[in-house]
């Protein structure tokens, strides 16, 4: 009877960590899931103490990686002072890879100037709606 209580722990065990890891990590948003990349000093070293950071995680091969590029390389000539924007491979660069775990390219990364993640977002959005979430970060 004993060896039957063992295994039935054993199964819940093994049910328990495949639902965190192929559900919950999966289906939450990632700045809701669990993990490094929520953890307050796993992305210090990509974030500007004390200044609003934009992290974009974009590799060469991405097309809307290439296509933003240009603009978030005008965005950081442009808020130079009130706002610092990084561009990140994580394929060239293993830190970012673990830090940010990228599911698809471009990410971008808004963090607040504390350091905390302000938004999260996939795939490449226009020069516009990145200038708003700046203005939703007092970053004029």
């Amino acid at each position: 009877m004993g060896s039957y209580r063992l295994l039935a722990l054993l199964g819940l065990l093994f049910v328990v960590m495949v639902l965190k890891l192929f559900v919950v990590d999966t289906f939450l948003p990632p700045e809701r899931a669990s993990g490094p990349a929520n953890q307050a000093g796993a992305n210090s070293a990509f974030v500007t103490p004390g200044v609003p950071t934009l992290v974009e995680l974009g590799t060469d091969w991405c097309g809307p990686c290439r296509t933003l590029r240009p603009v978030l390389l005008q965005l950081q000539r442009e808020y130079a002072g009130r706002a610092d924007i990084v561009l990140l491979n994580p394929e060239k660069d293993a830190a970012a890879q673990v830090a940010y775990r990228p599911r698809a390219y471009p990410t971008l990364v808004f963090h607040n100037a504390d350091g905390s993640v302000h938004r999260r977002l996939e795939g490449a959005p226009g020069r516009d709606r990145i200038i708003n979430i700046f203005k939703e970060m007092g970053v004029e």
